[in-house]
């Protein structure tokens, strides 16, 4: 079922929440089940819940110690 911008973008910020207080499992809960991560700069994919789980443990948190990257801006351009 395809979501609505209004649901799009209150998923998003829940998303960003979780990032910010670094819960990685109300982050997982943002993603569907069989859910992916690509970081396309370094040609790496992570597939399904325990390897995403570590990418943000193992990359992100450790890359973006205090903060990751704010992205609202482009998600709302892509509406």
């Amino acid at each position: 079922m395809a979501m609505d911008s209004t649901e799009m973008l209150r998923l998003f910020e829940a998303h960003r929440e979780a990032e910010a207080a670094r819960d990685i499992d109300a982050i997982l809960e943002t993603f569907v089940t069989d859910c992916f991560v690509e970081t396309m700069p370094l040609g790496l994919r992570s597939d399904g819940r325990d390897a995403v789980r570590a990418a943000y443990e193992q990359q992100f948190f450790t890359a973006f110690r205090t903060s990751l990257p704010k992205t609202k801006r482009w998600l709302l351009a892509t509406m």
